[in-house]
């Protein structure tokens, strides 16, 4: 590189928003790809279903997965770990109901039998609220044992210190 050329940029700073402006333009503009996404793979899904004759089996996928929708929607940030989390707890909680579904001799009265349960509808949204508590406990909880280790880092390094001093004496703490 010669001396009088400008240093380059590297790729990940060049794709950074630099105001709050373009920042807000960039979360919105992801916000409408994910309704867009979300908007085809629901209308997909409920023509297919539909046009097989299954419509309680769309009612139930889509009340069902809800909260895992709602996630994948309002999750903004990077790596969409939140949604990714409560969609997989999410899709446990309906898959044995799914299960039951694909088992059955008729979806749709099974569907509809599902739909008509409220130990279902606990277990689903258990199972997604489990999720959301795992995205908000996860965190606390690893912060806190980090802090313990860290507490026990510092004493120890302390009571190394302090056996330093008495070995060299106080001029090795300066």
């Amino acid at each position: 590189m010669a001396k009088d050329e400008p240093p380059k940029k590297s790729e990940s700073s060049a794709k950074m928003p630099v105001s709050k402006e373009e920042l807000a333009k960039e979360r919105s503009k992801k916000f409408v790809m994910n309704m867009m996404m979300v908007t085809v793979v629901v209308t997909m899904t409920a023509a297919l279903l539909i046009s097989f004759g299954m419509g309680f089996v769309f009612a139930l996928l889509g009340i069902g997965l809800l909260p895992g929708i709602v996630a994948n929607i309002s999750d903004g940030r990077p790596g969409r770990y939140a949604s990714k989390t409560v969609m997989a707890f999410n899709i446990s909680g309906i898959s044995p109901h799914l299960a039951a579904i694909i088992s059955s001799g008729s979806p749709n009265n099974t569907a509809i039998s599902i739909l008509s349960d409220p130990k279902s509808w606990l277990l689903i949204y258990g199972f997604a609220a489990f999720g959301w508590g795992v995205v908000y406990i996860i965190p606390q909880i690893t912060h806190m044992y980090l802090e313990i280790k860290a507490s026990y880092k510092s004493k120890k390094m302390h009571q190394f210190q302090e056996k330093l001093v008495e070995e060299w004496g106080e001029e090795i703490k300066h």
